[in-house]
């Protein structure tokens, strides 16, 4: 569906921006412990996978970075609908941008 490398995320803030992060392993050090661990973020792939960020260790850390195996395309193009304020992209336009408010 996209040159992008399959780990490229889409990752949403309860404000609805969105940061593209070049993978799992970026996310884990993008990403406060704190925040995850009060669920700030809603995680996808190009692709519409959903991704669950987690802090296991709460606070403190460590930011844990793990593919569900759920698609949810309709979640994601709606993520991205509310972000841009206009009709969804696609996440291959979205992330083309390099929009990363």
């Amino acid at each position: 569906m996209t040159d992008l490398p399959a780990q490229t995320l889409l990752v949403f803030d309860r404000d609805d921006w969105v940061y593209v992060v070049p993978s799992f392993e970026a996310a884990t050090l993008e990403f406060e412990a704190v925040d995850v661990a009060d669920g700030a973020y809603e995680a996808f792939t190009v692709d519409g996978e959903r991704v669950a960020l987690t802090a296991p260790g709460g606070w403190r850390g460590p930011v844990v970075v793990e593919a569900t195996g759920q698609r949810d395309m309709a979640a994601l193009r709606e993520r991205i609908r509310r972000s841009s304020g206009s009709p969804a992209p696609t996440p291959e336009e979205l992330a083309h941008c390099h929009l990363n408010r």
